[in-house]
């Protein structure tokens, strides 16, 4: 069993809706995964040697969703 943090940047929620797709794949197979919806360096800390997937989306002009600057930034 892995153990998966889903790191969630979102404008409108599409990212979201995303990343609790996949965190309900992955339970399903039996892994555990914990989605952070406005991630913070600490927890991005707490995947060190696991797994960590980012959904984001983007403006369209690269410009990140302002919940995952934070992380992204740190």
């Amino acid at each position: 069993m892995a153990e998966v943090g889903i790191f969630v940047g979102t404008m409108y929620g599409n990212s979201l809706l995303v990343a609790e797709e996949a965190e309900a794949i992955l339970s399903g197979l039996g892994h555990k995964a914990t989605v952070y919806e406005d991630p913070q360096v600490n927890d991005w800390e707490s995947y060190t040697g696991k797994y960590v997937l980012v959904v984001t989306s983007t403006t369209g002009q690269g410009d990140l969703p302002d919940s995952i600057v934070p992380l992204y930034e740190g």
